[in-house]
């Protein structure tokens, strides 16, 4: 597909199989994902998002390296993108875990970024 842009008229020059208005529908959707692609940018379904959102603070929870700063600044991407059921997943998943750490840990701090994780939970309760 070409764009024209004549006397300020946009034009879009369409292949000339190009018949019906959902393939033109279909063409003009992906020109819009290889342009978001280009600029860094992908589409992704609101399930998709919760789905990786859930498994980044799973995976992270209990682990002490950089990831578990990314997986909170991830949660607060995402948080205004996720519906109340699956922001009360992720909050109960990191509270528990955290109450699992106060139980068990005898030391000053625990592993994991504990207070990353605290951090992240006030967050999460002044949001919901």
């Amino acid at each position: 597909m070409t764009d024209h842009n004549t006397a300020g008229r946009h034009f879009a020059l369409l292949p000339p199989h190009v018949a019906d208005r959902n393939e033109i529908a279909s063409l003009r959707a992906q020109l819009a994902s290889e342009q978001a692609l280009r600029q860094g940018m992908v589409s992704i379904s609101s399930d998709r998002l919760y789905t990786l959102t859930l498994s980044h603070v799973r995976y992270s929870l209990g682990r002490a390296s950089f990831v578990v700063s990314d997986a909170c600044d991830w949660v607060r991407f995402a948080w205004a993108h996720l519906d109340e059921g699956q922001r009360d997943v992720i909050a109960r998943d990191v509270r528990e875990r955290l109450a699992d750490w106060t139980r068990t840990t005898t030391f000053q701090g625990s592993p994991g970024g504990d207070v990353d994780w605290q951090r992240l939970l006030e967050w999460m309760d002044a949001r919901r």
